[in-house]
C-alpha cells in the first residue's frame, strides 16, 4: 500500500496544461494545499484549524481571497501571520498581538471595543492601517497629507521609521481618535501612541489620548 501511494502525483492546471504541482509556482502549490484543507474542514464539523503564515508566496489579492475563504468556514481557527494584507477589514477584537519580553510573552488584544467602534474600525482597517498592529509605536495623524509631512520630516532628520518600528496612521479625521486609541492604546494592542493634529483640534486628540 505504501509503495502504491508513493507513486501518486498531484497534477494542477493553471493557465495552461495540467502539470505536476511540484513544477508549478510556490504560490500555486501553497493554494493547492489550502484547497484540500478547506475541503476537509468543511466536511468535518468541530474542526479546529491552525494556520501558520498563509501569506507565504501569495500576492496581496490572493492573500485577501484566501482569508475570505477561510473566514467563511464554520470552524474554530487560529491564524499566525506577519501580513497586514490578511487583516484587511478584520474585526479588531479578533486580533491578538504577542510580544516577547524579558518576563515572557505578553498578550494584548482590543477585545473591549464596543460593537459600534469595532464595526467602524473594521471599515477603516486597510493593509496600511493594519501595519501598525506589528509596530512598536504608532503616530496618529488626521489625514494622508499629515502622514506625508511627518515622513518627509523624519527623512530629513535621518530617521528610519520602519527600522524603529514606528507606523504613522492617517485616521481620516480627528473624530476617530478615540476609537483608534481603543485599538492601539493600553486597553487594546498596548502600543506606544502619539498624535499630531491642527491646533484648534488639540482638545479632541488630548481627550482621546487621556
Amino acid at each position: 500500500g505504501g509503495d502504491l501511494l508513493g507513486q501518486f502525483e498531484l497534477v494542477v492546471r493553471h493557465l495552461g496544461e495540467p502539470v505536476s504541482v511540484s513544477t508549478q509556482s510556490s504560490g500555486i502549490a501553497q493554494l493547492a494545499i489550502f484547497v484540500f484543507a478547506i475541503k476537509l474542514a468543511s466536511a468535518q464539523p468541530g474542526t479546529i484549524l491552525l494556520v501558520d503564515e498563509p501569506e507565504i508566496s501569495l500576492h496581496p489579492q490572493a492573500q485577501r481571497s484566501l482569508m475570505r475563504a477561510l473566514r467563511d468556514l464554520d470552524v474554530q481557527m487560529l491564524v499566525a501571520t506577519h501580513s497586514a494584507t490578511l487583516l484587511d477589514r478584520a474585526d479588531p477584537r479578533r486580533i491578538v498581538r504577542l510580544t516577547r519580553t524579558p518576563a515572557g510573552i505578553r498578550v494584548a488584544s482590543p477585545s473591549t471595543l464596543s460593537d459600534t467602534d469595532a464595526r467602524k474600525l473594521a471599515r477603516f482597517t486597510s493593509p496600511h492601517t493594519a501595519e501598525a498592529f506589528f509596530a512598536r509605536t504608532v503616530i496618529l495623524a488626521e489625514g494622508m497629507s499629515d502622514q506625508i509631512a511627518l515622513e518627509v520630516v523624519a527623512e530629513r532628520q535621518g530617521r528610519n521609521l520602519d527600522a524603529e518600528g514606528i507606523s504613522i496612521v492617517p485616521m481620516g479625521g480627528i473624530t476617530a481618535a478615540k476609537a483608534f486609541m481603543q485599538l492601539y492604546g493600553p486597553t487594546g494592542l498596548n502600543l506606544k501612541v502619539a498624535g499630531l493634529c491642527d491646533e484648534n483640534e488639540e482638545s479632541h486628540l488630548l481627550a482621546a489620548l487621556e
